[in-house]
């Protein structure tokens, strides 16, 4: 099956009658598959805390926190919060001096080592300083509004960004691929005061059900971080015709409180004219540019106005400066 016509079933699934399948067991068996194959980093389980509202429906004849239940979350009073543990991958910054922490979000239906751009952003940045952590999604669940797996997904990115200040970093960045992105601007609007300072949107479109007012232009229009986004010419057609919103949209709607602060450098679209959703072939390309950017916006020198963001066409080759 086609990646487009993957996504498109996904979707329809998130959004059909079909009967109700749980995706708390494939996560947990996704979990153990990952621990006994991944050779690359450390295995990290993140205890992420998640609104009773958003809970996936426990598995007949199991009770919730007991063994066998797979992910389910251990059952919560009305109004409160259960815990549920989720698996990430951490890789150590490799380079002599750490700049700083890239929180990564895989696409709809994928894994934290999900083949081509998570794959390689994982590998790729901590030789450049930056350290790793990439966390698993919720898998799409029949059974579970879109809306909710897009809530359980800002929990856990807002465990993973805890996990990362835990270990003393400071600068730390969101880096999200297709449905990933959305997840990661959804919590950065949502979470305004966040520490993270930059969003990498790879691939950005909203593919998933969630609603007229729940657009990728939308979610940046109310971020408050400077953001680089980044996509093929030969993308999905969900992110082609949203390219000149994302760009116009996301400036116009920064507050300028937020345009002048200090951390903050110009945010950027740039569109790798080969490329397709996946990057197939142009991983390293794509990961030269990822790396560029976030370096350079975490060395951003002194207060200054940032100017509109702007939209530019590249070629298969980053510039010079920005490869190592």
């Amino acid at each position: 099956m086609s990646r487009n016509l993957l996504i498109i079933a996904i979707a329809l699934a998130l959004g059909g009658n079909a009967p109700a399948v749980s995706a708390g067991g494939k996560e947990s068996r996704l979990a153990q598959q990952l621990a006994a194959t991944v050779h690359y980093g450390a295995i990290v389980h993140l205890k992420v805390d998640v609104p009773q509202a958003t809970q996936p429906p426990v598995p007949k004849g199991t009770k919730g926190g007991k063994p066998g239940t797979d992910t389910a979350p251990a059952a919560a009073k009305p109004g409160t919060a259960a815990q549920q543990q989720v698996l990430a991958l951490y890789a150590e910054n490799e380079a002599p001096r750490r700049i700083g922490g890239a929180i990564l979000v895989h696409d709809v239906g994928g894994h934290p080592d999900w083949p081509g751009v998570i794959a390689t952003l994982r590998r790729r940045l901590p030789p450049g300083g930056w350290s790793t952590l990439s966390v698993q999604m919720p898998l799409p669940d029949r059974s579970r509004p879109a809306k909710a797996m897009l809530a359980d997904a800002e929990a856990r990115i807002g465990a993973a960004v805890a996990n990362l200040q835990g270990r003393g970093i400071k600068h730390i960045a969101l880096i999200g691929h297709g449905a990933g992105a959305v997840m990661a601007a959804a919590y950065l609007a949502q979470t305004p005061d966040s520490p993270a300072e930059a969003l990498v949107a790879i691939s950005m479109g909203t593919y998933l059900p969630l609603g007229k007012d729940v657009t990728a232009a939308k979610l940046l229009e109310r971020i408050r971080v400077p953001f680089f986004d980044i996509y093929g010419g030969n993308d999905l057609d969900v992110v082609l015709h949203s390219a000149h919103a994302r760009a116009v949209l996301a400036h116009k709607g920064r507050p300028a409180e937020a345009a002048e602060a200090a951390e903050l450098s110009p945010s950027r679209q740039v569109c790798i004219r080969a490329a397709g959703h996946d990057f197939a072939g142009l991983e390293s390309t794509l990961a030269n540019w990822v790396r560029g950017w976030l370096t350079q916006r975490a060395k951003a020198p002194a207060p200054r106005p940032a100017p509109a963001a702007t939209s530019e066409q590249a070629s298969a080759v980053p510039p010079t400066a920005q490869k190592q």
